[in-house]
């Protein structure tokens, strides 16, 4: 992981400036052999975000964006990337 540098004399604190939501995939039947994908808030902590990388992507006439960031909150959270 990529270690992020403190800029200035700012403490943690004060880096933890935007409020995300942490949120947990569930996925349920839908009664018809197909499934609902549903995104239920499981946390709100505040965090630093931090800017990686960004690229925008033109398309069959859409425009989309690709971000990488960065994001550092206090404390202990439970993160799971499987199902």
């Amino acid at each position: 992981m990529q270690q992020i540098k403190r800029v200035g004399d700012k403490t943690i604190s004060s880096e933890l400036k935007h409020r995300i939501t942490i949120q947990e995939l569930s996925v349920l039947a839908d009664g018809e052999g197909g499934f609902i994908e549903s995104w239920d808030d499981v946390e709100t902590v505040f965090a630093a975000v931090y800017p990686i990388s960004a690229k925008q992507v033109f398309e069959y006439r859409s425009v989309g964006v690709d971000a990488t960031h960065i994001i550092k909150v206090r404390g202990d959270i439970d993160i799971s990337t499987t199902e």
